[in-house]
Parts: structure tokens; C-alpha cells; sequence
């Protein structure tokens, strides 16, 4: 049983391509930013979140309010525990640090703003904040919120107001999806297609990118062998049979 796991995910690495922008390219060009109307777009940044959990609900709260990218800093391993397979309709990137990343928000993706979300003195209602056109948010770890780092580099707050005594905050990932509604309302992205009581998923895209990690703008299909390589070894290594991702315990 354990090898045909092993074979599995050989199968499912294996696949290598010479001009791998082609999946990002088609992932935006099915909806992926802008609501499918070359709307602005909206974009997320993803540091020090620990529960593996989080990360897959994230992604699928990517693809149900349309967001154009999410980007990974520091590690690229992440898990999709939670996802429900909603992260192959996600971009996700990788960026060794918070500069290079907020160089990419702001000279690659053209955003007018990075914003974070969090609880300070200087953060607006993300309700009824304004927004300015493409736009990044920084979301912090499930306990501790935000870095200083990760508050350097953004140009402003927002946060959710609440109105129950029983909390101090929101889980992250909830967090992040009623920002998402909130900008997605903001720019009246279009509604996807209803069928009965759920909507319509597209197909999955093929990708040949390494599933469970980040690459960044130099990867190629040597770096698809080298992620193959460490996955069999982890999978090898664990007597469970379960898959266990560096850096999302």
C-alpha cells in the first residue's frame, strides 16, 4: 500500500514543462484577477501561518473570491490539508524575503497599496475602507499577528470590527476570506454560475509545478526533479504512510 502511494505521487511530479509561466498565464486568463473583467486585482501574502490547516482553507478562499495570487515568504513547502483540491485553481509564489516580495507586489503586479490585517492604533474598517486599485494583504500567524518586519513593509491597515464579548481575534483564514468578500464587493466582481445549491467549478487545471510547493520567478523543470527527489525521501522516511511538509506543523 505504501509504494502505491510512492507511485502515486511519482506520477503526479513527473510531469515537466519548458515554459512553466504557461500555468500562471492560464490561471489568470480563466478568471484569476479582477473578477474576469480586468477589474483590479487582489493578492495575498502568506508568512510564519503555522497550522497546515489554514494554509488549505486560505487557498480556497483564493479561488472563491477570485484572487489574482497568493505568495508564500520564507519557506516554499506548504500543505493543502483543507483545500479540498481548490488550490490547483490558485498562483502561489515563492519569495525568499518580505523586500523581494513587496518589490513584486509593487513593480510586477502593479499594486497601489499593500495592506495588513490587523488590530492597530491606524487600521480602518476593511468595510469601509477605500481602496485604491490592486491591492495586497499581509496576513500574520494565527497567535502573535503580525511582525514588525511584516508591518515595514506595508503602506496601511485594516481590520475586521467584531461585536462579541468571547474572542480576541478571528482565525486567520476566516480572516482572510471576509477581506476578500469585502474587496471583491468593493470592485462588484462578477458572481461565478450557480448549478442548484452549488456553484460551478471549472476544471482542474493541469499543472506540472510541484504540488505542496512555492516556486518563485527562476523556477525550472530541474527544480520539479530536485521537489520529487525530497518528496519521495520524506515519504520514505515516515513509517505512517502519511505526508508530512517541511515548515507547516
Amino acid at each position: 500500500e505504501k509504494e502505491n502511494t510512492h507511485n502515486k505521487v511519482a506520477r503526479h511530479m513527473s510531469a515537466e514543462t519548458e515554459n512553466p509561466d504557461d500555468d500562471d498565464r492560464r490561471l489568470c486568463d480563466e478568471g484569476g484577477g479582477g473578477g474576469g473583467e480586468n477589474k483590479p486585482s487582489m493578492h495575498f501574502i502568506v508568512q510564519n501561518v503555522s497550522k497546515k490547516h489554514n494554509i488549505g482553507t486560505i487557498c480556497r478562499n483564493c479561488t472563491a473570491f477570485d484572487v489574482t495570487s497568493m505568495h508564500l515568504v520564507g519557506n516554499a513547502h506548504y500543505n493543502v490539508f483543507g483545500s479540498h483540491g481548490s488550490d490547483a485553481h490558485v498562483r502561489i509564489e515563492h519569495h525568499p524575503t518580505l523586500e523581494e516580495c513587496r518589490e513584486t507586489m509593487k513593480e510586477k503586479l502593479k499594486c497601489a497599496e499593500i495592506l495588513g490585517v490587523e488590530i492597530t492604533e491606524e487600521s480602518e474598517d476593511v468595510s469601509e475602507y477605500t481602496f485604491k486599485g490592486n491591492t495586497a494583504f499581509v496576513l500574520g500567524n494565527e497567535g502573535q499577528g503580525m511582525t514588525p518586519q511584516q508591518k515595514r513593509i506595508c503602506d496601511g491597515f485594516v481590520y475586521i470590527k467584531q461585536y462579541g464579548p468571547g474572542t480576541a481575534s478571528l482565525n486567520v483564514a476566516v480572516a482572510s476570506s471576509i477581506v476578500m468578500h469585502e474587496f471583491a464587493k468593493y470592485y462588484t466582481y462578477t458572481e461565478r454560475e450557480r448549478d442548484g445549491e452549488k456553484f460551478i467549478v471549472a476544471d482542474k487545471p493541469l499543472s506540472r509545478k510541484p504540488k505542496g510547493v512555492a516556486v518563485g520567478p527562476g523556477w525550472t523543470p530541474e527544480d520539479v526533479r530536485k521537489e520529487r527527489e525530497l518528496k519521495r525521501t520524506e515519504y520514505e522516511n515516515d513509517d505512517d504512510g502519511v505526508q508530512h511538509v517541511i515548515g507547516w506543523d
